[in-house]
């Protein structure tokens, strides 16, 4: 019965009372010992950008570990809870708008000082103080939402675009050949784009393209990525998903959104014969198409665990071979016309 009784009250992931026990608390009289009463709303940043870099079991420890800092601050007074997936709550008795807006500094600073995979967690909190007992309980509640709300607008697009660039350090420090690689594949991106043509802000886009399209990779495991050899069907698959992932988290960062299609769609084929989606020509977005030829030169003339380099002349051939079957052939024309004499 205890058990039972546990499980109707509490979140089962963090131990914090969970939403049903929370509106129970809000909805009790209010009684004079318990004012002023104030409530602190929580909201963790990135939390959808983790899980797909790194797995749900790094989510479930980001939750764990904001619950933990919340918990260190819940004293007799303080109820704390879990009320949705990424979003807590603490009510707090005979806390004024001083306290609470001091307590909200020191729980953004504890929470600031985690990590989860080498990321930094971070979260929007917003914060609202009731000093009369006539006054509404939910519009408390929904005071304090809308002020982390606007806290979350505020920083989200700083906080992604760091998760983002903090998250390719690591996968460089997984894979350290990603370094050269993404480098090397950024400046060819860059030149084919400048012999197209395109702007300075496109130049500049297709640069950042190069650097970042591989950045599904760090949901790949180690094992996988120092394979020396052929890979067999289930590490194949894991690689392919490297596209797919990068996509998601690209997506939730302003900065890096409008990449993010190029990437999902980097390993199509000009014959539709490509992954994830079996694109067909035109159909394959132009960035696509640039990255593709970009990143097999890069391959094909850079030492890897898994080949051998060969020399200018042969990659050129080689990208020559599959013109019109993997890649773009005004692309492939342009790439050994122009680009290939400036490397």
């Amino acid at each position: 019965e205890e058990h039972i009784r546990f499980l109707n009250r509490h979140d089962p992931l963090t131990g914090l009372y969970n939403r049903r026990y929370f509106e129970e608390c809000m909805n009790r009289p209010v009684t004079g010992k318990d004012l002023p009463q104030s409530l602190i709303l929580l909201d963790v940043n990135g939390l959808k950008l983790v899980n797909d870099a790194f797995g749900h079991l790094a989510g479930d420890q980001v939750l764990r570990k904001v619950a933990q800092v919340l918990g260190g601050f819940c004293g007799g007074s303080c109820m704390c809870a879990r009320i949705s997936g990424d979003e807590f709550v603490m009510l707090l008795s005979g806390t004024g708008r001083e306290q609470a807006e001091q307590l909200v500094r020191r729980i953004r600073r504890e929470i600031s000082r985690e990590e989860v995979e080498q990321v930094p967690l971070s979260a929007a909190l917003g914060r609202e103080t009731r000093t009369g007992a006539g006054e509404d309980v939910w519009s408390l509640f929904r005071n304090a939402e809308t002020a982390m709300y606007r806290q979350k607008l505020f920083e989200s697009a700083r906080v992604q675009s760091r998760a983002i660039r903090r998250i390719m350090e690591i996968l460089c420090r997984k894979s350290p050949a990603e370094t050269t690689h993404s480098g090397m594949v950024a400046d060819l991106c860059a030149a084919l784009a400048t012999g197209l043509g395109m702007g300075s802000e496109d130049i500049r886009q297709m640069r950042v393209l190069g650097e970042v399209h591989d950045i599904g990779k760090i949901a790949i495991s180690m094992e996988v990525l120092e394979i020396a050899g052929p890979l067999d069907s289930r590490e194949w698959e894991e690689v392919r998903r490297h596209p797919e992932v990068g996509y998601r988290i690209l997506s939730t960062a302003n900065e890096y959104a409008s990449l993010a299609p190029a990437v999902l769609h980097h390993h199509e084929r000009w014959d539709g014969s490509g992954y994830p989606d079996g694109l067909k020509e035109l159909k394959i977005p132009l960035e696509s198409r640039i990255l593709a030829i970009a990143e097999a030169y890069e391959e094909l003339v850079t030492e890897k665990p898994y080949q051998k380099a060969i020399s200018k002349e042969e990659a050129i051939e080689k990208i020559k071979e599959e013109s019109g079957t993997r890649f773009d052939p005004d692309l492939v024309k342009l790439f050994i016309e122009d680009v290939v004499k400036q490397i």
